[in-house]
């Protein structure tokens, strides 16, 4: 799909579900509308009898909208019919947010609102039964609305189509609801507000009919301390973005610092798509998040995870963010999108974007754990559903890793029980494994490294690979005059940083858990030898070959002698070369024999110790 209709098409479900999903915000904008209201020299009656304050046939056309209301009716309220009429005068200098400040009543009532949006492609919004209760001073105690709507009518022949079941909503602030979905923000430095207490929502379902059709439905929607402020972006405009990256940025930008939810919990998420002819089936449990605000979120969960992709299928329990922090999106300038197309923002091709607007929507995340992964393939047409997966996956876990600023940094990746059945593999690669004995490859590996701005320093502090009944290897090392353009992601800068880097040590460590023993044992059937005398010739290349290789130099008798030590009966093998001046890209283009680099280097070499 190309860059721009994929832009286009999540602008587009971003309005449409920000249209919808807060219809108590759209709901509070009938107060634009005139309304037909009875003589209010009924009104003292309606109040003796307990009859409802109500208004008939409203009709609101706002700039961004059309609103109707076929009947609202308040109950509980000192208001009478001539005051309702006043509060939705559309001729009233009162702002929505005053007119609803002035609104109380035990019961606000609206049997059915229709939205349509004044847009290309056109959005309408239907919501049935909407009931606000308890209200004071513009203030529900609780909101609830039955049922909800919606479809977008696209001229590119493609549409949407949805709906909500039951939403319920308690201490929702209908004066900034009416201020978030009709006004823009004039001070950046306004403050957030409580928008709801707690919110839910039930039998979410959407729609897209056309030639690549998505459809996804959400058992259910909760969450709670909703805080929000107007945007700087009119919601009216989010239709603008679509196609233009720089301007979906700023709006995302927007988004991150004017809303805050303590938490919110989505269950039973299935999405199913089809594109180029291919399925897609994706099934979530459960999918959480917790503290967002300010551009930061504690923490993103999902549970239960299914991905199914033309048969081959992936599964995990797990899949877990913390810290998630937009960092870089929190130093950019509020402001509403320009008028500039993202080829004039971007200097050039639009297809390139503004790169800085776009880094910065990419997050900084202190923690990403993925827990029982299995994968399985479908290249014989297999079930996915399969008892016995291609690949399974313990635990992977990445600490710190995209940090990438001028603090000290450690990173650690790590990966427990990369499981492969060789059985359901076909790779020649593979084989040699296979006519070892082993039925699985069972690998775990872990990347750790600690870097410092102040003294230019990467440790390395373990690059290790372990397989169950073969082994391990470790290495670590330091590495020197490591600037921060290493990390930059600029492939330039990275380059040149890399190209100024000094090795300074280096440590190898070779634990043998069967894979040697193994090894050996095939090469001697494979030449019909027996084991002793294969490993005879491998002693002796060690030994001999090894030095003679290297110019016979003192290091390279070192290293001959230990991993002749190692072969003859593998157990461990341990080498550390130390450069105490460091050595750079420099050093190693200019040598001229490859051996001449052992002289820069203090060599140790042990086995079996």
């Amino acid at each position: 799909m190309p860059h721009s209709n994929l832009f286009a098409r999540a602008a587009l479900f971003m309005r449409v579900v920000f249209t919808a999903s807060l219809p108590f915000m759209g709901a509070t904008l009938t107060a634009a509308a005139p309304a037909s209201a009875e003589d209010s020299r009924l009104s003292g009656f309606a109040d003796a009898v307990s009859l409802p304050v109500t208004a008939q046939d409203i009709v609101i056309e706002t700039e961004s909208a059309i609103y109707a209301i076929k009947t609202i009716a308040l109950r509980g309220t000192s208001m009478t019919n001539a005051d309702l009429a006043a509060l939705l005068d559309p001729k009233t200098q009162l702002s929505l947010a005053d007119r609803f400040s002035k609104l109380s009543a035990s019961e606000v009532f609206i049997p059915e609102l229709t939205v349509t949006a004044k847009s290309t492609p056109v959005q309408k919004v239907a919501y049935q039964n909407v009931k606000f209760s308890d209200v004071q001073q513009g203030k529900a105690a609780t909101a609830d609305i039955e049922a909800t709507h919606f479809s977008v009518a696209d001229a590119r022949e493609e549409s949407i189509e949805g709906s909500y079941g039951t939403i319920h909503a308690q201490g929702l602030d209908l004066a900034l609801a009416s201020r978030v979905m009709t006004e823009t923000r004039e001070d950046e430095s306004e403050p957030l507000k409580v928008l709801y207490d707690n919110f839910s929502m039930e039998g979410f379902r959407i729609n897209v009919i056309g030639q690549e059709p998505i459809s996804m439905t959400i058992g259910k929607v909760t969450g709670r301390d909703v805080k929000a402020r107007t945007f700087a972006i009119h919601p009216s405009d989010l239709q603008s973005t679509a196609g233009d990256r720089v301007k979906f940025a700023a709006l995302t930008q927007d988004l991150f610092t004017s809303i805050e939810m303590e938490d919110m919990v989505a269950n039973d998420i299935e999405l199913k798509s089809r594109s180029d002819g291919r399925p897609f089936y994706l099934s979530l449990a459960k999918m959480s998040m917790s503290k967002l605000g300010k551009a930061k979120i504690a923490d993103i969960d999902f549970g239960s995870l299914f991905m199914k992709v033309q048969g081959s299928g992936v599964k995990v329990d797990d899949i877990d963010f913390k810290s998630v922090d937009f960092q870089k999106s929190r130093n950019l300038p509020v402001k509403a999108p320009s008028d500039k197309t993202e080829s004039e923002m971007s200097g050039g091709d639009p297809e390139s974007g503004d790169s800085s607007q776009l880094a910065a929507l990419v997050p900084s995340v202190s923690q990403f754990i993925v827990n029982k992964a299995a994968i399985s393939l479908d290249e014989d047409k297999r079930a996915v559903e399969t008892t016995k997966p291609d690949f399974l996956v313990d635990h992977f876990e990445l600490d710190d890793g995209l940090v990438t600023d001028t603090k000290p940094l450690q990173a650690t990746v790590t990966l427990d029980h990369f499981t492969l059945d060789l059985q359901s593999v076909r790779d020649a690669d593979l084989r040699p494994f296979i006519e070892m004995g082993y039925s699985k490859l069972d690998l775990s590996a872990k990347i750790a490294m600690a870097w410092n701005a102040d003294t230019k320093e990467l440790d390395i502090q373990d690059v290790s690979i372990s397989g169950v009944d073969m082994g391990a290897v470790k290495v670590t090392g330091v590495i020197d005059n490591i600037s921060k353009d290493f990390f930059s992601g600029d492939s330039t800068a990275m380059q040149a940083a890399a190209l100024g880097a000094l090795v300074k040590k280096v440590e190898i460590r070779i634990d043998n858990g069967g894979l040697f023993d193994k090894a050996m044992a095939l090469q001697a059937k494979t030449q019909k030898q027996s084991i002793d005398t294969v490993k005879q010739s491998y002693v002796t290349a060690a030994a001999i070959g090894i030095p003679a290789m290297l110019d016979n130099r003192p290091a390279s008798k070192i290293i001959g002698a230990a991993l002749a030590k190692f072969v003859a009966n593998p157990k461990t093998f341990h080498l550390i070369a130390i450069a105490a001046d460091g050595l750079g890209a420099a050093d190693f283009a200019l040598v001229k024999e490859p051996a001449a680099l052992l002289d820069a280097l203090d060599i140790k070499a042990t086995a079996n110790e």
